[in-house]
């Protein structure tokens, strides 16, 4: 979360978009829709926007749809996003790609048996995710001199 946090800053992001960096997986990991209502009381309508628009699943964890199915929706939901939520979304995705590059440079391929889709699914989702969210960042991130 932090490192996700620590991007969206280098990019320009304000507190809000910081602490959305910070909650972004709060709603699919941590209680669904009760959560995301609990982020709109604690921190705001803005920030709750966010961490809603970085949501693929409010299901509980036993009831979440595939991995696939979801990561594919998401793609095509954060298309229609704000600017502040494609930022944090492409942070998240950047964090993500480098923990696996870190950690299958410790590891090998071991690293991907703690994923339950195919190693080349998972990184053609991860590949086209990151690219088509740090596309859309671009154009947050171009306002502060910066790019992804």
């Amino acid at each position: 979360m932090l490192g996700v946090a620590a991007i969206v800053i280098q990019h320009g992001g304000g507190e809000d978009e910081v602490i959305a960096a910070l909650l972004h997986d709060a709603v699919e990991d941590q209680g669904g829709l009760p959560r995301l209502d609990e982020i709109r009381e604690k921190f705001g309508v803005r920030v709750a926007r966010i961490v809603d628009g970085c949501t693929d699943s409010y299901e509980l964890s036993g009831e979440k749809r595939d991995w696939g199915e979801r990561k594919r929706a998401y793609i095509e939901k954060v298309a229609h996003e704000l600017d502040d939520v494609r930022l944090v979304s492409a942070a998240d995705k950047l964090a993500n790609a480098r923990e696996i590059l870190s950690d299958y440079r410790a590891e090998g391929d071991a690293v991907f048996n703690r994923f339950t889709g195919r190693k080349q699914a998972r990184f053609g989702t991860i590949a086209r995710s990151s690219m088509y969210s740090a596309r859309q960042a671009q154009t947050h991130s171009s306002t502060n001199s910066t790019a992804l």
